[in-house]
Parts: structure tokens; C-alpha cells; sequence
């Protein structure tokens, strides 16, 4: 197995398990109009853009950025859970 197969695996995996997940809840999020769905999926793309800057070995800025991204994601969806739905 050469390198070329191992990092293809590692972004099938990648795509898979952060970003497919990630995308279908914004949709389902979005046609519901349920905000809280689509931060959490965005918290997935973000977490899973992440990963892909560890996979290509980018600089650390890379990682703290979208990280800091994710997070805020995550709060607007728990401040959005916080509030009574309409």
C-alpha cells in the first residue's frame, strides 16, 4: 500500500465520518428551520477541515483557527437550544 493509497484512504475516511454528516444536517437544519441543526453541522465541516490541515501537515495557526471556528459553532447551536422555539 503506497503513500498515495494511504492518504487517499485517510480523506475518504475524513470526508465520510466529519463532512458528510456535517453537510446533512445544515440541509436538514435549513429545510426544517431548526438553527441548532445547522451550527452542529457546521461545527462537523469545521472539525473536519481540521483534520484535513493535520493530514496535510499545515501550520498551526491552520488547526487554532478552525478550531476556534468550531467552537464558536458549537456555542451559537447551545445558545440556540437555550432559547424557547418559535
Amino acid at each position: 500500500m503506497g503513500t498515495d493509497e494511504k492518504n487517499a484512504k485517510g480523506y475518504r475516511e475524513l470526508f465520510f465520518t466529519w463532512c458528510v454528516p456535517g453537510v446533512i444536517l445544515v440541509i436538514i437544519g435549513r429545510l426544517s428551520d431548526r438553527l441548532v441543526l445547522s451550527h452542529v453541522g457546521m461545527a462537523l465541516l469545521t472539525i473536519g477541515v481540521f483534520y484535513y490541515g493535520k493530514l496535510k501537515r499545515y501550520r498551526r495557526w491552520w488547526s487554532v483557527a478552525w478550531l476556534a471556528l468550531c467552537s464558536v459553532y458549537l456555542i451559537l447551536g447551545f445558545l440556540e437550544l437555550l432559547r424557547p422555539y418559535r
